[in-house]
């Protein structure tokens, strides 16, 4: 494996993981606010 080959997959796996945790952060952010709230209620 040449540095460049490293250097290219390493780059395009980190997109793709960027772009699911975009994906998973947009869809849980309504859990974590739901999840916030009813931690409110409890204190």
């Amino acid at each position: 494996m040449s540095i460049d080959k490293i250097v290219v997959i390493v780059f395009s796996v980190l997109g793709i993981l960027s772009t699911f945790w975009f994906f998973l952060m947009k869809k849980e952010s309504d859990v974590f606010k739901s999840d916030n709230v009813d931690h409110h209620e409890h204190h």
